[in-house]
């Protein structure tokens, strides 16, 4: 009789057990996926709003896109208005509100944040054309185009096309200016090209004309522009007639920037740009215009990548700063701003530059 009310017993506590644990895998199967949290510290107001609102918009994109798939991200989006100081702030606040990932855009912001984030375990994404940003800290990932990589290129390329004499119209950025000017404009020197006229200016001024007396004065074979013939794309056929033969050469991504109605102006025109421009890229654009009535920039296809890698990143690891930047190093993502997001051991963005130019209204590869 007690060996019949042992079994009796075991058996219940053994069904009790069955029950609980059906009763807790019930629940751990219906519980929502965990939220991934991720700062966005953009200038949305300022003299540099523009430049911001694309990477909002962006990053508003994906959110929307991953949580319809029920992929829980929550990307919480913070004002730097445009300056270091106001940068650190909106820094600090993302930290007390406990994100300890983000995007960064704007070098001077970026800066003004890093000597904060080893100390405070945040992994930050950089919008930066500094290609020496991410050697300074194991922390930082810049997933942006570089001014280094294209000064290179251009250099080979002019130096190829045996032009006598450079001028460069860069915005009044300082790694624009040290890869530019100095990278680009010393190797120049070095190959026995002269180098006319270096003109930095500000992008929220317009100086046309005594910039265009400037290159008349010493007009040049060829021109190198960072963006300055897609901010101001009516004095285009002037520059084109003051250099004594093309090329015209627009650093970055400007392409992405034209308008259709404008492609006529840029006919012959050289961009340099990533080694792929395809599918994916054009994807994201027709995405960006149904959701946004407008074209993205640059700055919202690197932010894009910027954000999903920071996801998957988060997603598919511990979590941990150094669990994270290892998946982050040892994997491979597909991009819009690329065909192939990747990192070399620093934490840069591997890139490749290309020459494309517009031709009957179609981007096309330079000859």
């Amino acid at each position: 009789m007690k060996n019949f009310n042992f079994f009796k017993v075991t058996g219940l506590l053994v069904i009790i057990a069955v029950i609980s644990c059906m009763v807790f895998t019930n629940i751990s199967c219906n519980k929502e996926p965990e939220v991934i949290k991720i700062g966005a510290i953009l200038p949305l107001t300022g003299n540099l709003a523009w430049f911001g609102e694309h990477a909002k918009n962006a990053c508003l994109l994906l959110e929307d896109e991953l949580n319809a798939q029920k992929r829980q991200i929550e990307i919480h989006i913070y004002d730097s208005k445009s300056t270091p100081k106001d940068g650190l702030s909106a820094y600090r606040k993302m930290i007390m509100e406990d994100i300890r990932y983000c995007y960064v855009g704007l070098d001077p912001v970026s800066k003004a944040i890093l000597p904060n984030i080893e100390e405070d375990r945040v992994i930050m994404f950089v919008g930066s054309v500094d290609n020496d940003i991410a050697k300074r800290s194991k922390n930082v990932f810049r997933c942006y185009y570089g001014f280094k990589d294209q000064s290179l290129a251009q250099y080979n390329f002019l130096k190829s096309q045996g032009v006598k004499s450079v001028s460069m119209l860069l915005r009044d950025v300082s790694h624009i200016r040290k890869y530019s000017e100095e990278l680009l404009g010393g190797k120049l020197i070095k190959a026995g090209i002269d180098v006319k006229m270096v003109e930095c200016f500000d992008p929220t001024t317009k100086d046309f004309r005594s910039i265009l007396n400037k290159l008349l004065f010493k007009p040049p074979d060829a021109l190198v522009m960072s963006e300055y013939g897609m901010l101001y794309p009516t004095i285009l056929k002037q520059l084109m007639a003051i250099t004594s033969r093309p090329p015209i050469i627009l650093c970055g991504l400007g392409m992405l920037n034209a308008r259709k109605e404008d492609y006529h102006l840029y006919n012959g025109i050289i961009f340099t740009a990533p080694g792929y421009l395809g599918k994916s890229q054009y994807n994201f654009r027709d995405r960006y215009i149904k959701k946004f009535n407008l074209p993205p920039t640059y700055e919202a296809y690197y932010s894009y990548d910027s954000f999903k890698t920071l996801w998957l990143a988060f997603k598919n690891s511990n979590g941990t700063n150094e669990d994270v930047r290892q998946y982050i190093l040892g994997n491979k993502f597909t991009g819009v701003s690329q065909r192939e997001i990747q990192f070399d051991e620093n934490g840069d963005l591997k890139t490749s530059t290309v020459f494309k130019s517009f031709q009957n209204g179609k981007v096309v590869d330079y000859k």
